[in-house]
């Protein structure tokens, strides 16, 4: 029986924690974080402050909770595909997670909040590409190929924006392999 009452208890949690979440992804899309409230923000999940509190100390611990979750399963699918690696995988298996935490995604770009998060996961793949790209015959120095990375992994990161800004409407391989074409272009000058 005791388990039980621990699997409604830890139901409450789940269901209080996802309130919680999907309450502030709201409201940062009408504002920026650091004007949420915790009381703004328990009076949109409908429950009152100890509850939040139990759980986290402000929206900001939250937020960095939500993104963090995010970020361990972007990084878990992309650890999946190193035996089977390809650019194509990569791009759409990120893109499928972003579209899949789409409301986590659109108060992300909106207003333009932090983009951390994002820029944590195109760290992610840096040495792997660089070094895949001297793999393939690509005549860099360390510095170059960590420079293009970064222009490359900007421009897409823009691309994603606008993708999710605008409501998401390629599928995550139709843009995937729209922003691999565009690299692969922009790459050939050094092969």
């Amino acid at each position: 029986m005791p388990q039980d009452n621990e699997k409604k208890v830890d139901r409450r949690v789940v269901l209080t924690k996802l309130s919680l979440r999907e309450s502030l992804l709201t409201l940062l899309l009408e504002k920026p974080l650091h004007k949420i409230t915790p009381s703004e923000l328990c009076r949109k999940a409908n429950m009152n402050r100890n509850t939040f509190y139990a759980h986290y100390h402000s929206p900001e611990h939250l937020l960095h909770t939500i993104e963090d979750d995010l970020y361990e399963e972007v990084s878990g699918a992309i650890k999946m595909l190193e035996a089977d690696w390809s650019s194509i995988k990569l791009l759409t298996t990120i893109i499928e997670i972003l579209a899949k935490n789409r409301s986590l995604c659109m108060a992300l770009f909106s207003n333009c909040n932090n983009l951390d998060l994002l820029h944590r996961i195109v760290e992610l793949n840096r040495e792997t590409i660089t070094e895949k790209w001297k793999q393939e015959g690509m005549n860099l120095p360390n510095t170059q190929g960590d420079i293009l990375y970064t222009y490359f992994s900007n421009g897409s990161l823009a691309v994603v924006q606008k993708w999710a800004l605008d409501g998401m409407k390629k599928s995550p391989r139709e843009l995937a392999l729209f922003i691999g074409a565009t690299i692969r272009f922009g790459l050939k000058q050094y092969t």
